[in-house]
């Protein structure tokens, strides 16, 4: 989304997006802990994000004008939710997809959807992100129960994509020891995984001892 905004701001010129195109792909490849678990999309119409930044008056958010704002919430909006493109505003958390997952937390359930589409990298499809609708001023220093009511939807959101990678990677290793089972003589012969009882301690000195003979 940021790089797509820098380009057509021409801050990024032809053949610097063509390199950072040429090499994402293989810089990923090679590092795939770069590929995030989860996205949390704090969601807000450009105009209230536009007026915040003005009320912070941070130095070195000054030049950041409301037609970059609107730039970026519309690139953002279509790569998350190309269901609704065309609508540039904030869309209510009832407009998301339909498809559920049971088992995300109730208090959440609703606000969770999976990236998908021919419009998504390979590496993130079915990557969940929560959506929290950010539009309402809120101030947090005050609202105690506000904030707790964000946090704890923050934590259950971690809660479930920790579960989800455990399950994830539990599932990878299993496949990985099917493919590559486990190979140990047994009387001469080759014994697998699946095709003969588990040996019996007898059998398994035998089989140590044959091992260290050889």
């Amino acid at each position: 989304v940021f790089v797509r905004a820098v380009h057509e701001a021409k801050w990024m010129n032809e053949m610097e997006i063509s390199i950072y195109d040429s090499w994402f792909d293989p810089v990923i490849s090679s590092l795939p802990g770069l590929i995030p678990d989860g996205f949390i999309y704090l969601r807000a119409s450009p105009d209230t994000c536009h007026k915040r930044m003005m009320l912070r008056k941070r130095a070195e958010e000054g030049g950041v004008t409301l037609d970059y704002l609107q730039g970026l919430h519309e690139k953002h909006e279509s790569w998350l939710f190309p269901f609704q493109s065309g609508n540039h505003g904030v869309l209510s958390v009832s407009k998301l997809p339909n498809e559920v997952d049971w088992s995300l937390h109730p208090n959440i359930r609703d606000r969770v959807f999976y990236l998908d589409g021919d419009h998504m990298h390979s590496s993130i499809q079915k990557v969940p992100a929560l959506v929290l609708d950010c539009e309402p001023d809120i101030d947090f220093s005050r609202d105690v129960d506000a904030k707790r009511e964000y946090a704890r939807q923050v934590a259950e959101f971690f809660e479930f994509v920790k579960k989800k990678k455990e399950v994830s990677d539990s599932n990878v290793g299993e496949d990985a020891l099917k493919s590559n089972p486990v190979v140990l003589p047994n009387h001469g012969n080759l014994w697998m995984p699946g095709t003969q009882p588990s040996l019996n301690s007898l059998d398994f000195k035998k089989a140590m001892s044959f091992m260290s003979q050889q």
